[in-house]
């Protein structure tokens, strides 16, 4: 804000507040961007940063995917107890310690079944060599 009434009043120029105090300027003036530059520059970088961090990181959000599966976190439920967590913990894990002994044992009896099938099957015919 320019003060032209009160320079105006002293028939003196206004000197810059950098000359009153007698010191170097600490104002750039060299190199002015614009406020739509700064913007520009502003959106870039943060479309670099989102791209370094979908590169970075699989499970970050991506925004042509409008329904990523939800994650739950029941530690962020009020009155959450660890210890019932280390429960969960311990269930979860004999849960699949289970699913995966019957998925074993289901694919050794489907093995063993096609291995018995294909045995008690007779080898196909050879078709008839054509004469020459």
């Amino acid at each position: 804000m320019i003060k032209i009434v009160n320079a105006a009043l002293r028939n003196e120029p206004e000197t810059p507040p950098h000359d009153k105090c007698g010191g170097p300027s600490l104002i750039e003036t060299a190199g002015y961007v614009s406020k739509e530059n700064q913007l520009r520059m502003i959106m870039s970088s943060g479309a670099a940063l989102e791209d370094y961090r979908r590169k970075m990181f699989p499970a970050y959000e991506d925004p042509n995917n409008p329904d990523p599966e939800p994650v739950f976190d029941p530690t962020a439920q009020k009155g959450f107890d660890f210890f019932d967590a280390a429960e969960m913990t311990v269930v979860v894990r004999n849960n699949m310690e289970l699913s995966i002994e019957r998925a074993k044992r289901d694919a050794a009896r489907l093995a063993q079944e096609a291995a018995e099938d294909s045995a008690g099957k007779e080898p196909p015919l050879e078709a008839p060599a054509a004469e020459k």
